[in-house]
């Protein structure tokens, strides 16, 4: 079976209005001007970032995009006494006041053609709930034979690819949309992504690697954007399982994530993954790139002949998926989540090209 690995980064999560960097700064101004007594602690955040302004007269900063904020006031921490630990709460805060609220629905009451609305309740995770149910690899069948209606999640049929997702942000999306699952339809609790690399999984479960290399905000694990991502001793499995799936993978896919220049550590973990893998055949990329820039970095970056490049949004793969899967099902009683091979050469076909 082939095995794929998913790179996301902030690209990914920003269709549903989560911040990426270089917007990080103005968007929590905005949350201040709207609720000063909740966020007055912000405004010792921006101090700093207003004094960070003298680097300005003698160097090149971007002071809107919080990696390079970070990054300076890491190497202040490291030589000059500053601390970058009070810009946790505030990542944690950010994050949280722009995720949507958590999807949901009523099985009871979902219209016959249920397979294009699973969602009822702040759909605007419909796209993703058919993105991870296809890492979970999940049958949605609807049981009509009782009065009430109701649903079952169950394995899906005839399944390609053994996924895996390596994942540069905090936000709790995937986790999101596996618990959206578990509530509300029978046996949902099966699926789910495991995060926990230091424990064994329970045998009843069927579980999707999900390795957030940088922390996750219901944790407070969160490691700050800047050049020093040192690696605690708590996230030493996290960073292990994802080396594990990178040197096994026959196929990786980068979804949202612009290769960012002090991003080294990415780079390097990519680079010692492939030096024991004899399996990778494909590396295909989806990001915006609005300039050339993105796609400029990745080709001086790999040197794989079989590396394809997509300047697209998320939404477009996303919903590529989603039709797919749809039209793809075995009737209006049951819709198997197990397209998203086919999906994604579909695609590339239409939106990608040689890097």
């Amino acid at each position: 079976m082939t095995k794929v690995v998913y790179l996301v980064g902030a690209g990914f999560s920003a269709p549903l209005g989560l911040p990426v960097m270089r917007d990080f700064v103005m968007k929590s101004k905005d949350m201040l001007a709207s609720h000063p007594k909740e966020f007055g602690h912000f405004e010792n955040i921006f101090a700093l970032i207003k004094d960070m302004n003298a680097a300005k007269s003698y160097y090149s900063a971007d002071l809107f995009n919080i990696e390079e904020i970070l990054s300076i006031l890491e190497m202040s921490e490291r030589v000059g006494g500053r601390s970058t630990k009070r810009f946790i709460k505030y990542i944690v805060d950010v994050i949280e006041f722009y995720t949507p609220p958590q999807p949901e629905t009523d099985p009871s009451r979902l219209p016959g053609n249920w397979y294009d609305y699973p969602i009822t309740k702040n759909t605007e995770w419909t796209p993703y709930l058919f993105f991870a149910s296809s890492l979970l690899s999940v049958r949605l069948r609807q049981d009509s034979s009782v009065s009430n209606r109701q649903f079952h999640a169950d394995p899906a049929l005839k399944v390609d690819a053994a996924y895996s997702v390596v994942t540069l942000n905090y936000d709790l999306v995937f986790e999101s949309l596996a618990k959206f699952l578990g509530t509300f339809f029978s046996d949902g609790a099966r699926f789910n992504f495991q995060t926990d690399f230091s424990a064994r999984p329970s045998k009843n479960m069927l579980l999707t690697p999900l390795a957030k290399l940088h922390g996750t905000i219901d944790d407070n694990s969160v490691i700050a954007p800047t050049w020093n991502k040192t690696i605690s001793k708590r996230m030493i499995a996290t960073w292990s399982e994802a080396h594990k799936c990178l040197q096994t993978a026959n196929e990786l896919r980068i979804i949202g994530y612009s290769l960012p220049v002090a991003d080294a550590d990415i780079k390097y973990l990519l680079k010692s993954a492939v030096i024991d893998s004899d399996h990778l055949k494909h590396i295909d990329i989806v990001c915006r790139d609005s300039d050339g820039a993105t796609r400029a970095r990745y080709k001086d970056f790999i040197t794989f002949k079989y590396a394809r490049f997509a300047n697209s949004p998320v939404e477009g793969y996303l919903e590529t998926l989603k039709q797919r899967t749809i039209a793809r099902r075995m009737d209006n009683q049951q819709m198997d989540f197990n397209q998203l091979e086919t999906a994604h050469e579909d695609f590339f076909a239409n939106e990608g090209r040689d890097l």
